[in-house]
């Protein structure tokens, strides 16, 4: 960002009251030098004064200060002051009479960067079943059963926050992480910048973590992340009725009234012939497939299927029994629309072989032969 002010002053004029008349953005050439007389590193701002095609500024103070830095690097906040009255830069007051290492021209700054890189760790931990064997938990207090351990196999995408998704962010600001046995993924080293952390894998009937954010913002660093997958649990709430032995009557024996029947032991075990979970993960909340990456636009139709809703069972109507074939019917379709010329076909031959329809005819023969009803009119 480069400021003129109509002043004479080897110190920045805006810390003294002073407004600027012109501003303007510079960016530096492919050699890393800022050449405020090349009208190439010209980004924006005021329009620049020229004079016989030569860019060129009046008499006063100019102030240059970076805004904006590579990616990796840490804006530097030093504002330089050049006096073009005596053609002499200064920083805080100081004259700058010695160049860098480079050894530029004596009237030339370079001020040298220090790149930040840092590193991302995620400690991945699940939520199980104490006894791992048992198949069903019959208890309203599933926490007493339940322990947290390490979760290897956990796949997450590291990538700046900027670019949007991890598809579209350079290799420099992007990285997979995989939990080890013991839970633990740590990124590449990764430059400055705040990057979003986002689960895409992990084991079995656990549900992903939201997104997690982190700014890497020390060189040498490493930030940990911790985060823990719940298992997806539904209670089963088992009522038997039947006929309870109530007393004994002289004269008609034993009596029974129905009641609640107690003592009964059951066996509950799932039913291989159902897999279509993950397919209603995708239609609805845990991968956001059809929501437009929204987990929570779906949630009540998620629960409803999988653990019910308000007290009902889960998927009342049997929704999901078939719905596999239901699912892999609406790909037909959607393959058949494609052939363009078959799809105008099907559907001419389809409507040419509609018989006619008449509500009015369909009420008389109800009449006709199922109520086999007389006109009173």
């Amino acid at each position: 960002m480069v400021k003129y002010y109509d002043t004479d002053m080897t110190t920045d004029p805006a810390a003294n009251g002073k407004s600027a008349k012109y501003t303007w953005q510079f960016k530096t050439n492919n050699r890393g030098r800022l050449d405020l007389t090349d009208p190439e590193c010209y980004v924006g701002g005021d329009a620049l004064i020229m004079k016989e095609d030569e860019v060129c500024f009046p008499l006063g103070t100019l102030t240059i200060q970076e805004y904006e830095a590579p990616t990796g690097y840490l804006v530097d906040d030093t504002i330089f002051v050049s006096n073009l009255f005596s053609r002499k830069t200064y920083v805080n007051g100081v004259e700058q009479t010695i160049a860098t290492s480079y050894q530029e021209a004596s009237d030339t700054i370079i001020h040298l960067e220090q790149e930040v890189k840092g590193k991302v760790s995620i400690r991945k931990t699940k939520t199980v079943t104490k006894d791992d064997n048992s198949k069903v938990i019959l208890t309203t207090q599933k926490d007493d059963f339940s322990k947290t351990v390490a979760e290897g196999g956990a796949v997450f995408q590291l990538y700046l926050k900027s670019a949007g998704s991890y598809d579209n962010a350079a290799d420099s600001v992007r990285d997979i992480l995989t939990t080890d046995s013991n839970g633990l993924a740590t990124s590449k080293d990764m430059p400055y910048g705040n990057y979003v952390l986002h689960q895409i894998g992990g084991e079995e009937n656990c549900t992903f973590m939201n997104d997690m954010e982190v700014s890497i913002t020390e060189n040498g660093r490493t930030y940990e992340l911790t985060g823990n997958d719940a298992q997806k649990y539904s209670k089963i709430r088992l009522y038997k009725k039947g006929e309870v032995l109530t007393g004994f009557n002289q004269e008609t024996g034993f009596t029974y009234e129905e009641g609640y029947v107690g003592g009964c032991t059951y066996v509950v075990y799932s039913d291989p012939s159902f897999s279509d979970e993950s397919l209603v993960e995708q239609i609805t909340t845990v991968d956001g497939t059809y929501a437009d990456g929204d987990h929570e636009l779906y949630k009540d139709l998620y629960q409803s299927l999988l653990f019910g809703d308000t007290g009902s069972q889960a998927d009342m109507y049997f929704i999901l029994k078939d719905f596999r074939s239901y699912a892999e019917a609406h790909e037909k379709v959607a393959k058949a629309y494609q052939d363009t010329k078959k799809w105008a076909k099907m559907a001419m031959t389809n409507t040419a072989g509609c018989g006619k329809f008449s509500s009015d005819r369909t009420i008389q023969e109800y009449v006709d032969d199922i109520w086999h009803l007389d006109k009173i009119r």
